[in-house]
């Protein structure tokens, strides 16, 4: 019986491109759409971030904070887990404070968020509208998945985890059937496509109708 590590070498992969990543490794990957480039680009001060669970607000928000931080801003990111309400960061010495999960703050922890970041940057991820405590520049994240960009993220993930030139592909109508069946949820597409690529025994080309037939086996 085949390996994991012989089965991607098979494919030209060093591991499944679709499996659990590593933070440093969901940086490399990471694109940012460009909605936001064109915000970063117009020197927008504080952004929001809003969508549900599984969307890629996180990453976007990590994506800011490496942005950021090459700029040379003095800048903190904090994650509330489910049941923390409050945030712990130390505000005093930053030019930059990205919070994630932020609908999460009790509300005394939000009236404390806006007196602290009052003449700092903002950077929220949250599944509720701050704009209408705090000045914000919003994008919600569903609109910023499209065709192209699952094109993007798909082309990224197999080229930075292929040995060499990449041996596999998706071709256009594939890339069409994964943005109708899964729009904007990256995390479901993720685990679709996890378990489709332990079952590749050949470099191919991933088409339509190939996606068709697994669907049916993996539904």
């Amino acid at each position: 019986m085949l390996t994991n590590y012989d089965r991607f070498a098979r494919l030209g992969l060093k591991m499944n491109p679709f499996g659990t990543l590593l933070p440093d490794d969901w940086m490399n990957i990471a694109i940012m759409p460009p909605q936001l480039e064109t915000l970063l680009a117009q020197g927008v001060k504080n952004i929001q971030l809003l969508g549900d669970k599984g969307r890629g607000k996180s990453t976007l928000l990590r994506l800011l904070v490496r942005h950021f931080q090459a700029q040379g801003e003095r800048i903190a990111y904090e994650y509330l887990p489910y049941g923390k309400r409050h945030f712990e960061t130390r505000l005093h010495d930053l030019d930059t404070f990205a919070l994630d999960e932020a609908q999460r703050l009790w509300w005394h922890e939000r009236a404390r968020l806006i007196i602290r970041t009052r003449k700092k940057r903002l950077l929220l991820g949250s599944h509720m509208d701050y704009s209408r405590l705090i000045p914000l520049e919003t994008l919600h994240v569903a609109q910023l998945t499209d065709m192209p960009h699952i094109k993007r993220i798909l082309t990224r993930r197999i080229a930075y985890f292929s040995v060499h030139t990449p041996q596999i592909d998706f071709t256009d109508d594939a890339v069409e059937v994964l943005w109708l069946r899964f729009k904007d949820d990256l995390r479901s597409m993720d685990a679709f496509l996890y378990t489709l690529f332990q079952r590749l025994e050949s470099p191919i080309s991933l088409t339509a109708a190939l996606l068709w037939r697994a669907d049916d086996k993996l539904t």
